[in-house]
């Protein structure tokens, strides 16, 4: 009875391993690394018992799983810092009880189609990071991020200095709109 619990939980043990893994690799993504073979053996009793499962190698589960691929087009990959203030956020209605979750320093990274933030501020802040997508179209970039907030759309240029200029469209959530648009994104070196 005692071996048969064991070779239960093994059996378990090797579902979960296919699982994680097949989950973490993204159906999106045929172009992994070869599989990997895991092995694990657990001695219950004088006969061990082995499990072996072949599964691709896991990367990071993140919110961006379940978002369609990114598309770069010609906007620039670089590390980019804006800050907003309460009086941005003020000037696009959002309302004043959610500015201390809204302002500070926005660091934005922006790579291949893939974009993730660091925000901080002088007070605590209960989500500082964020990350998702983009698909540019022309002088259009929709920025999608895994939640319910919906595809935040803006137009974009890049400035002399190499600062990128969002402008905020009808359809953008006055949030964003502060915080990716009251301000050009400065480039970081």
């Amino acid at each position: 009875m005692k071996q048969r619990k064991t070779y239960a939980k093994l059996v378990l043990i090797a579902i979960a391993v296919l699982l994680v893994g097949c989950s973490a690799s993204g159906a999106t993504d045929t172009s992994a690394a070869a599989p990997t073979t895991v092995v694990t053996s657990i001695v219950a009793t004088s006969s061990p018992v082995t499990t072996v499962a072949t599964v691709a190698p896991a990367t990071s589960l993140s919110p961006t799983a379940g978002l369609p691929l990114g598309v770069p087009g010609d906007l620039p990959n670089g590390v980019y810092r804006a800050e907003t203030t309460d009086a941005d956020l003020k000037a696009v209605n959002v309302p004043q009880d959610s500015w201390a979750e809204g302002h500070g320093t926005y660091t934005w990274t922006l790579q291949g189609g893939s974009w993730s933030v660091l925000q901080t501020a002088s007070n605590p802040i209960q989500n500082p990071t964020a990350e998702g997508v983009y698909v540019v179209d022309g002088d259009h970039v929709t920025f999608l991020i895994a939640n319910d907030y919906g595809p935040q759309e803006f137009t974009w240029s890049v400035d002399a200095d190499g600062s990128l200029v969002l402008t905020a469209l009808p359809s953008t959530d006055n949030y964003f709109a502060a915080i990716l648009a009251a301000h050009p994104l400065v480039a970081v070196p």
